[in-house]
């Protein structure tokens, strides 16, 4: 069930991640945020498959914001227990 979850965000993200990167540059900082955590969630249900789809569409100062947020989720998972199954690996 996991896997599938994986190749549905997979397949969607080239539909999705335009607006999800349009409202990181909204006026609302409640709106930004939010883009944030979306793009997280999407590099911890993708792991580094992620990353090329978000580097060619974000600023390195964007990419960078959502790289600190992401090690703020892993250590979260790692401390709480829920090792992510995609740290050092780039394949599903």
């Amino acid at each position: 069930m996991k896997l599938a979850c994986r190749y549905s965000v997979l397949g969607q993200l080239d539909m999705v991640l335009p607006g999800v990167v349009a409202a990181f540059s909204n006026p609302d900082p409640d709106v930004r945020k939010a883009a944030v955590f979306c793009l997280v969630d999407v590099y911890m249900s993708l792991g580094e498959q992620a990353m090329p789809h978000l580097v060619k569409d974000l600023t390195p100062s964007q990419m960078k914001l959502v790289t600190i947020y992401i090690g703020r989720q892993q250590r979260e998972r790692e401390e709480s227990g829920q090792v992510s199954s995609f740290k050092g690996s780039g394949a599903l």
